[in-house]
């Protein structure tokens, strides 16, 4: 079983395809991006635990990729190391400063690359706030973000996800399926919450098989069926014998 996916997002397909062998060594699951429109496209479908950038691509850059990352709730909390033929301190910055988590300059040693990966994975996992499994905001930042709602006075509509009978699910097929399944669903709900909700949707990871979403009232009804039939469709060990329970507060 892989330890993490790692999205990299590079228009060269020679360092594409080494970054990817090293990784792959190292027990890392590898999805590949040619370029920053695929890339965005990718952060969203496959919800990875690390994104490695290149700077210079066609369509749109690395630095415009970050700034999309960070601007979107749905994803900012997805760590990141750029990559650069550039080495200036100037670009370095520039990259600190739209919110990189590290930043590697080619060509790179291979050991330095999985060093990197590493350390940056695991402060991820040491970060308060944030699920290490999924990395959604977990309970404070759900508490924060229901009562900032609140007290902003406007309606807004809370969902409460859940998965069915998950514990004979992990009594069957074992913890490293049942977190294959929570990191599937924390995709599914970011996906469709991205599509069919708001562009200040929050969606956050109790713990567990529990998930909170917050939309407008007009929208909640159709997110929640999106992401029940997209859940129905998914394959993953054992899908089949889940199913998930959504409910709705209103505000």
């Amino acid at each position: 079983m892989s330890e993490r996916k790692i999205l990299v997002i590079d228009d060269e397909d020679g360092i594409r395809e080494m970054v990817r062998d090293v990784l792959e060594l190292a027990n890392y699951e590898v999805i590949q991006a040619k370029d920053g429109d695929e890339g965005l496209e990718k952060v969203y479908s496959e919800s990875p635990d690390l994104v490695l950038l290149d700077v210079s691509m066609p369509k749109m850059d690395g630095y415009e990729v970050v700034r999309t990352i960070r601007k979107d709730m749905l994803t900012q909390n997805i760590p990141v190391i750029m990559i650069s033929v550039r080495g200036t301190e100037e670009d370095e910055v520039k990259g600190l400063n739209l919110g990189v988590d590290d930043y590697i300059i080619k060509p790179f040693n291979t050991l330095l690359l999985l060093a990197r990966v590493r350390a940056v994975l695991s402060r991820t996992r040491r970060s308060t706030g944030i699920n290490p499994l999924t990395m959604l905001p977990g309970n404070a930042a759900i508490i924060h973000e229901v009562e900032a709602r609140i007290l902003r006075g406007k309606p807004f509509a809370v969902l409460y996800i859940d998965i069915s009978n998950f514990k004979s699910y992990n009594d069957c097929y074992g913890f490293q399926n049942g977190d294959n399944v929570i990191k599937a669903c924390a995709g599914i709900i970011l996906r469709e919450a991205r599509l069919n909700g708001t562009d200040n949707d929050f969606v956050g990871h109790i713990g567990g098989d529990d998930f909170i979403a917050t939309t407008s009232k007009d929208k909640a009804e159709q997110v929640c069926k999106k992401i029940i039939e997209i859940f129905d469709r998914v394959k993953v060990v054992g899908f089949v014998k889940t199913s998930f329970s959504v409910s709705l507060r209103w505000n």
